[in-house]
C-alpha cells in the first residue's frame, strides 16, 4: 500500500514539475521566500516522509532518514535537470533545488519529531509513592 503511494507520488510529483503549461507563481513571498520555494520545500519535505514509512523496519535507524533526505534531494536535483532538458519554458534553478534538500531535511527532522513527541505523550506517568 505505502509503497503505491511512493510511485503515485514520485509520478504527480513527475507531472507537476515537468508540465511546461504549470507556471510557477513567485509573486507570492513570506520575506524574501516565494511561495514557489515553500512549495518545493513542503514537495521534497513530504517525499521525504514517504520514503521513510515505505522502508521503515521496527526499529528506524538514522541511515534510513539520512538515505531519505538524500535521495529526495537527489530526485529534485533530477527533476530540475529534466526541467531544462525535457521543456523549453522550464529552466534548472539551484535555488529550487536548494529548497528541495531544505524541505527534505525538515520533513524528515519533523516526521521523527512528531514520532518521539507521541511517544513521551503516550507514555504513562509514574506515580510517585508518598514517603
Amino acid at each position: 500500500m505505502i509503497k503505491s503511494l511512493l510511485v503515485v507520488y514520485l509520478l504527480g510529483l513527475a507531472f507537476l514539475s515537468l508540465n511546461p503549461w504549470l507556471r510557477p507563481s513567485s509573486e507570492l513571498a513570506i520575506g524574501s521566500i516565494t511561495w514557489d520555494k515553500i512549495d518545493h520545500g513542503l514537495a521534497y519535505g513530504v517525499l521525504a516522509i514517504i520514503i521513510i514509512l515505505t522502508f521503515r523496519k521496527p526499529a528506524p535507524k538514522f541511515g534510513l532518514t539520512a538515505s531519505a533526505v538524500l535521495i529526495s534531494a537527489a530526485v529534485g536535483v533530477t527533476v530540475e535537470f529534466l526541467q531544462s532538458w525535457l521543456t523549453l519554458v522550464r529552466e534548472f534553478s539551484w535555488f529550487d533545488a536548494y529548497a528541495n534538500g531544505i524541505g527534505a531535511a525538515i520533513g524528515a527532522l519533523g516526521f521523527w519529531s512528531f514520532r518521539v513527541l507521541s511517544r513521551v505523550i503516550r507514555q504513562p506517568r509514574k506515580k510517585h509513592l508518598p514517603v
